[in-house]
């Protein structure tokens, strides 16, 4: 279904009209398509420098927000701690981040993106995020807020299901 046959409220007028279960299955293969095409894009780009989707996420996190403690890089991400630990033992073999002690608590470890991390985000193809991002933007301010409360409200229930990994 697609809200560029007519408009987004005849395409609310028909998904109000789908009976429960037909909607459910609906609500999954939206959702499965989503995740295919949000996983395949960064899996794409990661290939295309070398890096898993993880190690590459890792990175564009860091260029976007700066150097981060690893418990909130982890966090930021839905990482475990032991696999934050794994990720950042590659990046920096790969010399692609430092690990810094804290200058305020010598307990903590700042992990911060370096010139080759940069240079290997610089070298990736634009990723599904930059095109979507591009065609988010174009849409008028109402529709941006309506897609951005069903996806909050989307990870709501999916961070409320039970964890499988």
């Amino acid at each position: 279904m697609s809200a560029q046959d007519g408009g987004i409220s005849a395409l609310m007028g028909e998904l109000a009209s789908i009976p429960g279960r037909e909607q459910e299955r609906e609500v999954l293969a939206a959702l499965g398509r989503i995740l295919r095409t949000a996983g395949s894009g960064i899996r794409e780009a990661g290939r295309s420098a070398g890096l898993g989707a993880s190690h590459l996420l890792v990175l564009q996190l860091l260029e976007a927000e700066g150097p981060r403690k690893a418990g909130e890089i982890a966090k930021d991400l839905s990482f475990s701690k032991s696999t934050i630990t794994a990720i950042l033992d590659t990046l920096e073999e790969r010399k692609f981040i430092l690990r810094d002690r804290h200058e305020a608590d010598g307990r903590s470890v700042l992990v911060s993106l370096t010139d080759a991390g940069k240079r290997v985000l610089a070298l990736i193809p634009d990723t599904f995020q930059s095109h979507f991002l591009v065609r988010f933007n174009k849409l008028p301010d109402w529709e941006r807020a309506l897609v951005l409360s069903a996806l909050l409200r989307v990870n709501d229930l999916l961070a409320a299901a039970p964890a499988v990994i």
